[in-house]
């Protein structure tokens, strides 16, 4: 369970009571219940199936509707209409439920390299547009935030862990920060400091969004290190300041991330 959880307005009986005044008040002034957004829905399933960052998705499968209700709610809501929090939070939470489903969908494969078109192919209505998983990234992407690289969930073991709550724009830079830091903290999937070979290792997620981290130049160790500096322990920061590294990517896990 999240290190957030006791801060952020997590349990189900509060999510409850927030979804049924916002709908209330939506109704009550005549808007479409799209204009009260809320992530309550997606913020229980995930504290049912998700654990360490691993899905459980036969048991997730059962409840199918309620993503998919959830997915419903997203497609109608007008993301220009949201503040610059809500927007991020909207596209992260978005991209991660689209993802859910698209697994389920296929079944449950061993890998989402075994399911056609996962990223660049498959579309949803979200926002008032049909958008594949990368189109709802760019979006994201383009809100100028970069942590948002360790908030989506790839469906894979390789990628940042999926978090056991929904994103909450009152809570986001809390999250966004525990992502960046845990994910960074995991010397198998995300960063290490090989201080005899003269390496960096980092994820090829640095690779993949390489403008997002170092916008302009080139993408190297000492480019990127004043990004995420703010992230890493102050000893390991202090030993990759200390001498020139290399910089190159870890392998990729792309297993599914289920447990």
């Amino acid at each position: 369970m999240s290190i957030l959880t006791q801060r952020s307005p997590r349990t189900s009986r509060h999510a409850t009571v927030r979804y049924w005044l916002s709908a209330a008040s939506a109704w009550l002034i005549g808007a479409s219940p799209a204009w009260a957004l809320t992530h309550a829905a997606f913020d229980e399933l995930l504290a049912q199936h998700v654990q360490q960052g691993q899905v459980d998705y036969p048991a997730l499968k059962a409840k199918r509707p309620v993503l998919e209700a959830y997915l419903r709610q997203l497609a109608s809501v007008d993301p220009a209409a949201l503040s610059r929090k809500e927007r991020l939070a909207f596209w992260i939470n978005a991209y991660n439920a689209a993802a859910l489903l698209q697994v389920l969908d296929a079944r449950m494969p061993g890998s989402v390299k075994e399911i056609k078109g996962f990223f660049d192919k498959q579309t949803h209505a979200l926002g008032g547009q049909m958008l594949t998983l990368n189109q709802v990234e760019e979006r994201g992407r383009a809100l100028g935030d970069w942590r948002l690289q360790f908030a989506l969930t790839r469906a894979a073991q390789g990628s940042p862990p999926l978090r056991d709550e929904a994103y909450d724009p009152e809570w986001l830079d809390a999250q966004l920060a525990e992502q960046t830091r845990q994910h960074l903290a995991d010397t198998a999937h995300g960063l290490r400091h090989d201080a005899q070979g003269k390496t960096l290792w980092v994820s090829k997620i640095f690779q993949w969004a390489a403008k997002d981290f170092v916008p302009k130049g080139a993408l190297n160790a000492e480019t990127l290190l004043p990004a995420i500096e703010a992230y890493l322990d102050p000893a390991l920061a202090a030993a990759i300041k200390a001498r020139p590294l290399r910089l190159k990517f870890l392998d990729y896990d792309a297993s599914l991330n289920a447990r």
